[in-house]
């Protein structure tokens, strides 16, 4: 069967507890194999078979959401897809002086956002942070702390008109080293 990574948005976030070895547990009884968990942010590999990420994204979106409650939006990627995202945000040139602290987020698109919407992504003014669109996915640089930041992700999905979430691009290597081999 494929191999998938699910992204969950904005759970364990007060009130919205969803603890992974349910979730585990959920999603192998809805007929999932091969179900692992990744801290608590709600990064999971799984297997289906099914082929198209985002008819299991709308799957688990349905699923996780009826079960706990109030809605979940996953965004869902093939194993390679995650591999290349790693390697394409740490690869960016920082747009920072040099020896200006950094840290690197990437945001997990629901679709690929419209040229238009990209273009009003990057007009928008919020210094120490900068952003490139990379097909489905956004790579924030950011010299300010995460939570000072103007671009968080309720702001980038009004702007662009997709759904997301964010991860630490030290979590998303991870998850491309632990999952992205398969």
């Amino acid at each position: 069967m494929p191999r998938f990574v699910a992204f969950l948005r904005a759970v364990n976030v007060r009130p919205r507890w969803v603890k992974m070895g349910e979730l585990r547990e959920h999603l192998t009884a809805a007929g999932y194999a091969d179900v692992e968990t990744h801290i608590q942010s709600g990064n999971v590999h799984l297997a289906w078979s099914g082929t198209d990420p985002d008819e299991l994204a709308a799957e688990l979106t349905r699923s996780i959401s009826t079960r706990w409650g109030f809605e979940v939006p996953t965004m869902v990627r093939r194993p390679e897809e995650l591999v290349d995202i790693a390697e394409t945000a740490a690869a960016l040139p920082s747009p920072f002086p040099p020896n200006t602290p950094t840290k690197r987020y990437v945001s997990f698109l629901s679709a690929e956002p419209s040229a238009d919407a990209v273009v009003r992504l990057g007009a928008v003014d919020a210094p120490g942070e900068r952003v490139t669109v990379v097909g489905r996915h956004v790579v924030a640089v950011l010299s300010v702390p995460f939570h000072e930041a103007k671009l968080t992700n309720v702001r980038t999905e009004r702007v662009l008109g997709v759904r997301s979430t964010a991860r630490d691009l030290r979590v998303v290597a991870a998850l491309a080293q632990r999952w992205g081999q398969r």
